[in-house]
């Protein structure tokens, strides 16, 4: 009679309340993070228990974090201003949004998988290259300038291209996100500004200005 009643105490205190401990913790893992032990004890398992339930609570909270911030990043991709691009290490596309599909002229079928490098304009390749070189490398955090990308049609277009990286969400290989803002508008505005300041209106030659900058620089 003592040993059944020991056994049945064991059970009652140790065996029942782990196996409901291990239930619980098959179901967080199977990704149900509203499970919890909830043993109220005041033994060891049971501050055991409350520790868990705490550290799950705090994994559940940064989840319920990273899932918001993850829906506004696919907010401000999908309806941002400007043009978003995600590319791996070795410069490929991974996505890009609607904005940079239509300033190059592709679809986003067309531009995941091309090389960033390749859909830069020629004189501007090498420096794209030492930039997100020093990036991968961290000896800088990002870096901005003014670039310029060759269009599907071989148009030119000038861009303010801000890069930076992030870890993957599946593997700890770094990324580049890139910002690109168009410079059409504001790079003819200025050509024109230019032309206006140097250049006579009706001939189309250059003007006073344009010759006495122009002795001004040569003595």
């Amino acid at each position: 009679i003592i040993i059944a009643a020991l056994i049945g105490f064991v059970y009652l205190m140790v065996t029942r309340p782990l196996a409901h401990f291990v239930r619980i913790i098959r179901a967080i893992n199977g990704g149900d993070l509203s499970r919890r032990v909830n043993l109220s004890r005041e033994d060891e398992i049971g501050e055991l228990a409350a520790s868990f339930d705490g550290m799950v609570q705090r994994i559940n909270a940064r989840t319920q974090e990273l899932e918001l911030s993850e829906e506004r990043f696919r907010g401000i991709f999908e309806e941002g201003p400007v043009g978003i691009v995600l590319a791996n290490p070795d410069h490929k596309i991974v996505a890009a949004n609607n904005v940079l599909c239509e300033l190059l002229g592709y679809s986003e079928q067309e531009l995941v998988g091309q090389n960033l490098i390749d859909l830069t304009y020629g004189e501007d390749r090498e420096k794209s290259r030492i930039l997100t070189g020093q990036l991968l490398e961290g000896s800088i955090p990002r870096f901005r300038w003014e670039k310029r990308y060759v269009r599907k049609d071989g148009g030119i277009v000038w861009v303010n291209l801000t890069v930076t990286t992030f870890l993957g969400k599946q593997t700890p290989m770094p990324y580049f996100l890139g910002i690109i803002e168009d410079l059409t508008d504001s790079r003819k505005a200025a050509e024109k500004i230019h032309l206006l300041a140097y250049y006579d209106s009706l001939t189309s030659l250059p003007n006073r200005t344009f010759f006495k900058e122009l002795m001004q620089r040569s003595i």
